[in-house]
Formats: C-alpha cells, structure tokens, sequence
C-alpha cells in the first residue's frame, strides 16, 4: 500500500493536471506561459515522489520528460492527450481501490 503522503502528493498532481493544465490546453487559446508554470511544477512534483510511486512512479517521471518536450515543440494535442493518461496514472497512485485487472493500485 502507498503511504499516505505518497498517495496525497499522486491525488495534488493528479488536481494540477485536471484543474489547471487540460483546461488551458482544451481551450482556444492556450496561455503558454501558464502553462509552462504548471507543466514545471507537476514535473518537479513528479520527479521528487516518484520513487514512492513504485514502478508506476517510473513510467510517470518519463511520461513527464515527454510532456515537456511535447509543450517545447509546441505539439499542444499530443500534450493533452499524454496529460490524461497521466491523470489517470496519478488517480491510480492517490486511490485506495485497487484495480483486479491490473492487479493493486500502488507497487512497491
């Protein structure tokens, strides 16, 4: 089972990606800079818990890296649709349940 700050840090990057990143990117028009800040900050997040996250914490820091590199190059789309998958990854992480078809919600 993940500890509780562990599973709390996954549930506060999982909000960043929900509330602030995807509406920016799903919207018309997307304020690069607010961006960058909150793709910045969910990457350092992402980085320092990851090791607490198990394997899952891996796929994350490197789904991160491709984020970034996805907003440099400006391929906003794909940004967002590697952010959900995130999301989903990080609901993982922060949920109690496990999943029986992927076995439990955390490794490690």
């Amino acid at each position: 089972m993940t500890p509780e700050p562990a599973r709390r840090a996954a549930w506060d990057a999982y909000l960043v990606v929900t509330v602030d990143l995807l509406p920016d990117l799903d919207g018309d028009h997307i304020n690069y800079g607010r961006v960058s800040v909150d793709l910045t900050s969910l990457a350092t997040r992402i980085r320092l818990w990851a090791p607490g996250w198990g394997p899952t914490g891996q796929v994350l820091a490197a789904a991160i890296s491709t984020a970034l590199r996805l907003h440099r190059d400006g391929h906003h789309n794909d940004l967002a649709r590697l952010l959900r998958v995130i999301a989903a990854r990080l609901f993982r992480v922060a949920s109690r349940r496990s999943n029986p078809a992927r076995g439990p919600a955390q490794s490690g």
